[in-house]
């Protein structure tokens, strides 16, 4: 189930980046739904992949979910106008529903040259979702976020993805010194745009870095998922700050 925590705080931590700043916002609201969808139906498809009778109960649970958020997502549409509500949907969040469909479409691919492009797309996905339009230098700290809660993620499930036969980021020749390098240098960006540039948000992707350096220094104590409570727990935090 710690996957699951995992749906719901990612979703969450992108509606409330940009919205609810104590009022309702309908486009928070559906695109949490959408996420949960999104992630729900991932999830199964990964569940069917494997055709484990101990995954059959997860399974339902995330055809549930997936279904519930879809109808949900509809009610929604139609509450505030479906047409005007959808529009305005699909013109705040063009560039996350590009980047989610080039997913998507990615997804089945195992080539590791795919790999890459993959990370980068979910990146750019929840970084659009966070930041467009707003084309300034803090724009920059959600898709950094993202990023190295991809890149960590990828590290930590390594061996994970080996027995299940995954692909892996850290199967085209990355490697954790790489990655402990890489998270030093989004560590000091955070740090020079809060401190120099006065940006929002600096902090939060600095305090956010050093917790997952932190982690893959300790990668013997924190298996058996409780890794992903402290990743996905503490990302809604980091992004506070970008209000």
């Amino acid at each position: 189930m710690t996957e699951l925590i995992g749906i719901f705080v990612t979703a969450w931590a992108v509606a409330l980046s940009y919205g609810l700043q104590g009022q309702f916002d309908a486009n928070a609201l559906l695109l949490f739904l959408s996420t949960l969808a999104y992630y729900a139906m991932d999830h199964s498809l990964d569940a069917l992949r494997f055709r484990a009778a101990s995954l059959s109960y997860y399974l339902k649970i995330c055809i549930m979910l997936c279904c519930l958020s879809v109808l949900a997502f509809g009610g929604v549409l139609f509450y505030f106008g479906f047409m005007e509500s959808l529009l305005s949907f699909m013109l705040r969040f063009w560039p996350t529903l590009v980047t989610a469909v080039l997913y998507v479409l990615l997804r089945s691919t195992t080539a590791k040259g795919f790999l890459i492009l993959k990370s980068l797309l979910i990146v750019l996905g929840v970084g659009f979702a966070i930041s467009f339009p707003c084309m300034q230098l803090k724009t920059l700290i959600a898709p950094l976020l993202c990023w190295v809660n991809v890149l960590v993620f990828a590290c930590m499930e390594r061996n994970k993805d080996a027995e299940l036969s995954n692909a892996n980021l850290f199967d085209v020749g990355f490697t954790k010194k790489r990655l402990m390098l890489v998270l030093v240098i989004v560590f000091a960006a955070g740090m020079i745009m809060q401190w120099i540039f006065f940006v929002k948000g600096g902090l939060g992707l600095s305090v956010y870095t050093f917790l997952s350096i932190i982690i893959l220094m300790n990668e013997s104590k924190f298996r058996e998922n409780t890794y992903r409570w402290w990743l996905d727990a503490l990302l809604p935090v980091a992004f506070l700050p970008l209000g």
